[in-house]
């Protein structure tokens, strides 16, 4: 009888370690969880048609990547959706534009992975690639003069979904935002502007980062595009839409010498390169020592207070004669509203002073 009792107990012992081993097994999975950081998108301004259509491109350009781990560092497989939802600066929408599946046997978590845009449908495998028809030709209709989709928020929904039945992540978001800057409008020196300064305020519209480059013309060269060919005085990217023209470290611009300069917008595209996009070539001059400089807006001083006290009239004649008396010029750009002017607007808001000087309520010196 006593070895019939010893036998019982180490089977009781075995299945109580078997049991407890099953437990702690089970208990393990439903502890591990899959953590998705937040995915990171690549800094661009502009989108082509098939750079949106990523899954089914033929030459497909890095936009986001998404890091995954397991809590534990354990392998996991996972099943993935993506959804695009598409809001434009015109105000219309598109839900659900694009919609992405992974098919089994889906894809591995070992420990940590990082993917791409361009892994879905190599390693990652697709399920479904869907892309809404009428979001597709709305976006063809406005890329076809061209090339880019247009401007507005483009936000992605991402699902990550352990298959061992643990809890899901919860879905991330992330944007990429397009603005399509537009053609570069130079706004100071206009062409023929003499300046009063070799240090002028080079100005500019253009909504992203611009890349400024300035020449001396020389008298040999017969041509503005001549002079821009040359070796560069000063080149320097700027994320405002102006730059000021250093007073040291670079070759200072010489009183009664002609420069050059243009201005490059740089669009940020996919694929980590920058769609170029230069203005025109335009010249200015800086005054020569003792000379009468100029304001840069196309005329000398003397002539823009002549013309500004003939629009507003004899009214504001003391104003004028205590302008002269101090020797003040005025700066190198025009406002209104806080906003730079460009020549033209400045002489068409003089045109409408000169025909109606009822609008100027005031005038200050500052």
């Amino acid at each position: 009888m006593r070895p019939s009792f010893r036998s019982r107990t180490r089977l009781g012992s075995t299945l109580a370690i078997i049991f407890a081993t099953a437990l702690w097994l089970r208990v393990t999975a439903i502890g591990q969880t899959v953590i998705v950081d937040q995915p990171i998108t690549v800094p661009l301004n502009t989108l082509t048609i098939s750079d949106i259509d990523f899954v089914n491109a033929t030459s497909p350009k890095l936009l986001f990547t998404i890091s995954m781990r397991t809590s534990d560092g354990s392998t996991v497989d996972a099943k993935m959706t993506m959804t695009l939802d598409i809001f434009l600066s015109t105000g219309e929408a598109f839900s659900r534009a694009i919609f992405i599946q992974t098919k089994p046997p889906h894809f591995s978590i070992p420990g940590a992975r990082t993917i791409t845009n361009i892994d879905l449908g190599k390693s990652i495998p697709i399920e479904k690639a869907e892309i809404d028809e009428v979001a597709r030709h709305r976006l063809e209709d406005i890329a076809l003069p061209s090339g880019v989709v247009p401007s507005g928020r483009y936000i992605f929904s991402l699902d990550v979904t352990p298959l061992n039945g643990s809890t899901p992540p919860g879905p991330k978001s992330f944007t990429i935002f397009l603005s399509n800057p537009s053609s570069i409008e130079q706004v100071f020196p206009l062409n023929g502007d003499q300046l009063a300064t070799s240090f002028p305020l080079f100005q500019w519209r253009y909504e992203g980062d611009a890349r400024l480059s300035v020449f001396e013309k020389l008298d040999s060269q017969g041509s503005l595009e001549e002079a821009a060919s040359g070796v560069a005085l000063l080149t320097a990217v700027s994320a405002t839409q102006s730059y000021q023209y250093p007073s040291a470290g670079v070759r200072p611009l010489l009183p009664g010498k002609t420069y050059v300069w243009y201005v490059e917008g740089l669009a940020a595209t996919s694929g980590g390169t920058d769609l170029v996009q230069r203005s025109a070539l335009r010249w200015f001059s800086v005054a020569s020592e003792g000379g009468t400089g100029a304001t840069g807006l196309g005329t000398s001083a003397s002539s823009l207070l002549d013309d500004l006290e003939r629009a507003l009239g004899p009214k504001y004649r003391p104003l004028f004669d205590q302008i002269r008396a101090q020797g003040l010029l005025p700066e190198s750009v025009f406002r209104l509203n806080g906003n730079v002017i460009t020549g033209t607007e400045r002489r068409k808001l003089l045109e409408r002073f000169g025909s109606n000087p009822d609008v100027v309520t005031s005038v200050e010196l500052q």
